[in-house]
């Protein structure tokens, strides 16, 4: 009934690849609601009619940076993943070239994200790279990448990235790490101001399902079905993970068996 929810941690080496490619450069921890208020999925994006390279410029700046521009060309802060396979012609979108040969790559898929948030590149706090961790040891990624947007303003974080760093601002404790095993946020992307992010959401105290109905409208149907509740308009991103019991809120039933999945978070605008 129920499949897992994809996490991504890829790197690929160009040129090549015999297949499709999924990309989230670097460790990026978050799921994906497809057509959400704050992101926007592009089947085969184009630019000027063109299929768009990987790479932004020849042979340099791939990936990462060539989904983003093509984002930003659309009025999000940046991308989240992307999908890459053989294909030619593609155009370097940042010098403006055609590539047609047999080893140029483009974008099958982009999802954007950020549009009414904002994406910090490099965060920092007080001069310093934000560490992973709000707390020495603990409260790690979501929590300390919600704690540097709700400084910002905004309601949370929506995805981020994560690396090796050194030195890094603990915030929460307000100390610096300045070992060999820190690790820093690379970006945070965080939520649009003025909706609300609610961490383990319940219906009548029962863990919320990925699906409304009993194996049907999974994902941003039951996310939307949730936040409607709560009074807000539909959900912008949301999370889930293997869980059990979870309440299968449209048929009003309970999934206790070792398939069941449920919303860790819910994004609502």
């Amino acid at each position: 009934m129920r499949k897992g929810l994809l996490v991504v941690i890829a790197i690929m080496v160009a040129p090549l690849a015999n297949q499709s490619q999924l990309g989230a450069g670097g460790h990026a921890l978050a799921a994906r609601a497809q057509g959400g208020g704050d992101r926007r999925r592009f089947d085969n994006p184009r630019i000027n009619g063109r299929a768009v390279d990987r790479c932004l410029n020849w042979g340099e700046n791939c990936e990462q940076p060539a989904a983003d521009n093509f984002c930003r060309l659309n009025g999000y802060a940046g991308a989240d993943t992307y999908r890459f396979s053989p294909m030619h012609p593609t155009l370097v979108a940042g010098d403006d070239t055609v590539c047609d040969q047999d080893e140029c790559q483009g974008f099958t898929t982009i999802t954007c994200a950020g549009r009414g948030g904002r994406r910090f590149e490099n965060p920092r706090i007080n001069g310093r790279a934000v560490d992973r961790c709000l707390n020495w040891g603990e409260n790690c990624e979501q929590p300390a990448a919600d704690n540097f947007c709700r400084l910002n303003g905004y309601a949370g974080a929506d995805t981020y990235r994560f690396s090796p760093m050194r030195p890094t601002l603990v915030a929460g404790d307000n100390t610096v790490c300045d070992q060999d095993g820190c690790q820093g946020f690379t970006t945070i992307t965080c939520a649009g101001r003025g909706g609300r992010r609610f961490e383990d959401p319940r219906v009548n105290g029962r863990a919320v399902d990925r699906c409304l109905n009993w194996g049907e409208n999974c994902e941003q149907p039951a996310a939307d079905n949730f936040c409607r509740l709560n009074g807000y308009a539909g959900a912008d991103t949301y999370r889930f993970s293997p869980m059990r019991p979870t309440l299968v809120v449209g048929d009003n039933r309970v999934c206790d068996e070792p398939a069941c999945e449920g919303f860790t978070s819910v994004h609502c605008r």
